[in-house]
């Protein structure tokens, strides 16, 4: 064997090696561990439709911006891009506080930030139920 071929052998092997932890490494930013994957429904016109998958990671549900924008939550991107702003219509009503009315009027716009997955934008619906009207239903396969 020339040196010229145990060169190119030596460079080949790094290539692979190097290429097989990178793949690992990627592969583990898919998502962090211990997310639940959870598909995504609501009902339109009386029947179930799939508008995407979300994920569960600790007790945060997240939801990819699209589907919220599907099931008729109107988000709006936040300042610089960043998170959503969300136009709470009516928030003396909604939670009950009629003092709102007098400090926000009849349009209460909110911030909330976003999770960057994969170039996807997530909203957390957590403890949102009164303002997305989204509710968390956990079905069991059959």
């Amino acid at each position: 064997m020339t040196e010229r071929n145990i060169y190119f052998y030596r460079i080949s092997f790094i290539f692979i090696v190097v290429f097989f932890v990178s793949a690992v490494i990627c592969s583990g930013a898919l998502a962090a561990e211990g997310d639940i994957p959870a598909g995504l429904e609501f009902k339109e016109n009386g029947s179930l439709v799939y508008v995407g998958t979300g994920f569960i990671r600790g007790e945060d549900i997240w939801v990819p911006a699209d589907a919220m924008r599907r099931m008729g939550v109107p988000l709006r991107d936040g300042p610089n891009g960043k998170g959503f702003m969300l136009d709470i219509q009516n928030p003396a009503d909604l939670f009950g506080i009629p003092e709102i009315a007098i400090l926000a009027g009849n349009v209460l716009p909110l911030y909330f930030p976003s999770l960057s997955e994969q170039g996807i934008s997530y909203f957390n619906v957590s403890g949102m139920e009164m303002v997305t009207d989204i509710i968390m239903r956990r079905k069991t396969a059959k």
